[in-house]
């Protein structure tokens, strides 16, 4: 910036902006933009509660006038996220004061985030007093009453900075946020209105505040230090006129325990009954399950996989006694209820009937099909493939035929087309199934906002498998640095398929465990791998083994699956796909054991993967799997850590406490630690990425006189600390890169290996420890620490 630049912009020649964020993640104003058709009456209130709280806030019509920014002003730069946290609490207070303000005003906010994005500057505010825009009456600073004020560096000169101190104590205050209204009334058909004209403006805020979440897409962007633009700080599920709100039906349970009294108008389609039964019968648990769906109009059954959630939905229709759709979003699940349907329902209605383009008439059945080439409808029981519904020009039509949806695998819900279908069914009953609603981008609440709370979650306890997890170390990118290096996951992949070293290693396992008459399912991330490993399978010669892909036909699948199912007792087989072949809608019950040839993260996909091995067969008592730690590649030893948590989850044990692997957590590993520490008889090695001087000096009291060597990254803060610490039995070496896995080798032959620190006082739950007797993987970890590039 220079005199030229500013003068030329105050002269009109040009227009200049400025980018609030420093390079220290502060700031010197806050900013908040306004430009809906209302615009004057939110920044006149908003500008009234910065004044009520002490702030004095600043409003400048903007360059094409139909518009404005209320300006704050800071004695001195203060972290961005103060500064955001002053307008959003602002925003906050001034929505429970008038209805007019809308949550999208935290969204119009210079700057836009707490912290400066990488290669990025933030989000640009033009400037006020533009020459050109200034003759017209705009980019100027106005009064109450929107006049402009006549000397503008007059004005400026008299602006009261906001102190730190009153910013800090602004920010300290607690404030009520509760309703004011103990009635609610409302209708319900596929939302629940709520006249706005009935309710104050502080119910009215939160309202809308409950019927919205925070986004973690936006956090995750801004703590990545990525640009958060067009990436909203909060979801909305609520709609909004002049005269009501819409929200989410599936917070009606909510609104009854916040008021008092909540007073419903009931508009929701309403069907006549149909005979129907119910031919099964149900486990204790799953009559449990039914029992709490019973109780309530709408919610969600969270259940593994193998819990038996199609059959439970068969009875839920039958108890009901109503028209029922169920939505699918692909077509094995739509298979899957169909054939447990037929099997289970008994319907004495009359059968529906098509006709086809000749004008025969063909009998559909009591149970209709709507998607994958089919379009059959009986109006009494249908499984739908909601793809099917996009298209259709007004799908709340298609769905008054029915009085209960049922949604398949509902966590999908989260994405906006199936959000849209789900949000339209305007009857009685709505009810979800999954084996658990979490999603990786945090987007599950509209899961619960849409359908209902959780009515009922089925214990993984309830199954009566012994668990067993299985771990393999690799060498996988020891000796290749830009594998080691990599964080590309699509390339790493494709390394991982090729590697001869660790494929031989997997066929290995899988021969064993086929000796031992284990039923396989290997999964892998890429065709090419399913290729390669069947290549290595025939050449030791092992009967039955097949491959599926999402490329394989439906004919040729079917075929294989039926060739599998009539396998007798006596002879396993391996089966080897990808992961998205062998998720949602899979069904192998005789699977025992499951061998994760390629890596991944989520540990809800895990969680899922795993379920294919929950489903009960006669004779199945133990399952069992096996997982490949790459140590040599940080960024795929990270994705291990994640898997942990799942593994944990689902109560999966490495061996028993008497045998060589033993999974610890951060409550029970302490003592045999301990007690391995004491009788170690040779060096001892420790990889730190979490440590605190004082643990470290307690722990080291039970190594005195052995050799200890130490890496550590050099970019701890406790580096030089622990440098201090060389000595003639210990020694302290320097790596560049940053360790996140904790490694304790013992004996040349002892292993503690995981996410948790035992060099800290402090433990996360959701952290572990492997303790492994296996010179062959302490001989690979020594390996690694003598490659180390140290310093």
């Amino acid at each position: 910036m220079t005199k030229q630049v500013l003068l030329a912009h105050l002269r009109g020649e040009i227009s200049i902006g400025i980018f609030p964020m420093s390079l220290s993640d502060t700031c010197s104003f806050l900013a908040i933009d306004f430009d809906k058709n209302n615009w004057r009456e939110e920044v006149s209130i908003l500008r009234d509660t910065a004044e009520q709280h002490g702030f004095e806030g600043h409003i400048e019509i903007s360059r094409s006038g139909n518009g404005a920014h209320l300006w704050f002003f800071f004695e001195e730069e203060i972290a961005c996220q103060q500064a955001r946290n002053v307008g959003k609490r602002l925003l906050e207070l001034a929505m429970q004061e008038s209805k007019d303000i809308r949550f999208s005003s935290f969204d119009r906010m210079f700057p836009n985030q707490d912290i400066l994005p990488k290669g990025g500057f933030g989000n640009l505010i033009a400037l006020p007093l533009q020459g050109e825009a200034f003759k017209k009456g705009r980019t100027v600073f106005v009064d109450k009453h929107f006049q402009p004020f006549s000397e503008q560096w007059t004005y400026l000169q008299q602006v009261q900075k906001i102190g730190q101190k009153k910013i800090l104590d602004f920010l300290g205050q607690e404030f009520s946020d509760t309703v004011d209204d103990t009635v609610l009334d409302c209708s319900l058909s596929n939302v629940i209105r709520v006249e706005k004209r009935a309710i104050s403006s502080k119910t009215n805020y939160l309202l809308r505040k409950l019927a919205s979440f925070p986004n973690p897409e936006f956090y995750l962007k801004q703590a990545t230090r990525q640009p958060t633009y067009q990436t909203p700080e909060r979801i909305y599920l609520f709609e909004e006129t002049n005269e009501a709100l819409h929200l989410p039906r599936g917070i009606l349970a909510k609104l009854q325990e916040i008021f008092e009294t909540v007073t419903i108008r009931d508009n929701r389609n309403s069907l006549s009954p149909i005979q129907i039964s119910f031919k099964g019968r149900l486990r204790f648990e799953q009559e449990l399950a039914l029992a709490d769906l019973l109780a309530s109009e709408n919610g969600l059954l969270c259940a593994e996989t193998g819990f038996g959630k199609t059959v439970l939905g068969a009875a839920l229709i039958a108890q009901r006694k109503c028209r029922t759709i169920i939505l699918v979003h692909n077509r094995q699940l739509l298979e899957q209820w169909l054939e447990r349907l037929g099997e289970f329902l008994e319907i004495e209605e009359e059968e529906a009937v098509r006709y086809t383009p000749s004008g025969r008439v063909k009998v559909i059945g009591h149970i209709g099909q709507y998607g994958a080439s089919k379009k059959w409808r009986s109006k009494l029981v249908d499984v739908v493939m909601i793809q099917s519904l996009f298209q259709l020009d007004v799908i709340s039509d298609f769905l008054s035929d029915y009085d209960m949806m049922i949604v398949d695998e509902c966590h999908h819900v989260t994405a906006l087309q199936f959000e849209k279908v789900v949000a339209q069914f305007a009857s009685q009953y709505l009810y979800g199934l999954t084996a658990t609603p979490e999603r990786k981008n945090g987007h599950q609440p509209i899961v619960f906002q849409r359908i209902g709370p959780i009515l009922h979650t089925a214990q993984s306890g309830q199954y009566d498998f012994k668990k067993r997890l299985l771990l393999h170390l690799t060498s996988f990118g020891k000796l290749d640095l830009e594998q080691s290096n990599s964080t590309n996951f699509a390339s790493l992949n494709d390394w991982l398929a090729k590697d001869l070293h660790r494929n031989t290693l997997i066929v290995q396992d899988i021969f064993k465990l086929y000796q031992e008459k284990r039923n396989i399912l290997v999964l892998v991330n890429r065709r090419e791998h399913i290729e390669l490993l069947e290549k290595l399978l025939i050449e030791k010669e092992m009967p039955n083994i097949f491959c599926l892909s999402g490329a394989s036909k439906r004919r040729d699948t079917k075929e294989l699956l039926k060739r599998i199912s009539e396998l007798d007792e006596n002879s396993p087989f391996v089966l080897i796909s990808t992961g998205k072949f062998i998720g949602e809608g899979f069904d192998m019950p005789k699977s025992d054991t499951l061998i994760l040839a390629a890596p991944l993260s989520w540990k809800n996909n895990l969680i899922q993967y795993a379920g294919r091995l929950h489903r009960p067969y006669q004779g199945k008592t133990e399952v069992r799997i096996v997982d490949y730690l790459d140590i040599h590649v940080p960024y795929l030893e990270r994705m291990y850590q994640k898997r942990q948590i799942a593994y944990r989850k689902m109560a999966y044990q490495v061996g028993e406490k008497e045998q060589t692997q033993v999974l610890f957590s951060g409550r029970d590993y302490e003592e045999k630690f301990r007690e391995d520490l004491r009788n170690t008889r040779s060096t001892v090695y420790l990889q730190l990425h979490s440590f605190t001087s004082s643990r470290i000096q307690e722990l080291l009291g039970l190594l005195r006189g052995k050799q200890v060597v130490i890496h550590v990254s050099k970019n701890h803060k406790l580096s030089e600390w622990l440098m201090g610490l060389n000595s003639d039995n210990v020694k302290v070496k320097l790596v560049p890169e940053r360790i996140g896995t904790t490694a304790v080798i013992l004996d040349s032959n002892l292993v503690w290996y995981g996410n948790l620190s035992p060099f800290t006082y402090q433990s996360d739950d959701q952290a572990s420890l492997l303790r492994l007797e296996s010179q062959s993987i302490a001989t690979e970890l020594l390996e690694k620490f003598e490659n180390s590039n140290i310093k």
